[in-house]
C-alpha cells in the first residue's frame, strides 16, 4: 500500500493510492515528524474513492527532519 497526502476540492486530506483511485482515510489532514508510524496502519476509509488524476499529490511527510536513502 502507498499512503499519500493529497488535496482535492481544496481540502488537504490523507490517503491510500488503490490502483487508479486514492481512497480517503479517516485521520489527521498530514503525517509529522513526531506522529508515530501505527497511526498509519489504524486509518480507516473515510468517503467514496477519488480518480487519481483529479488530485494533487503531496509528500506523505511534508518537513521531514531527516531522509534517508539505500543505495
Amino acid at each position: 500500500m502507498r499512503y499519500v497526502t493529497f488535496v482535492h476540492a481544496g481540502e488537504r486530506r490523507i490517503g491510500r493510492v488503490e490502483g487508479d483511485l486514492v481512497r480517503p482515510l479517516a485521520g489527521p489532514p498530514e503525517i509529522g515528524r513526531d506522529t508515530p508510524v501505527g497511526v498509519l496502519a489504524a486509518l480507516v476509509p473515510a468517503g467514496e474513492p477519488v480518480a487519481r488524476d483529479a488530485v494533487r499529490l503531496l509528500p506523505l511527510v511534508p518537513n521531514p527532519n531527516k531522509i534517508f536513502c539505500v543505495g
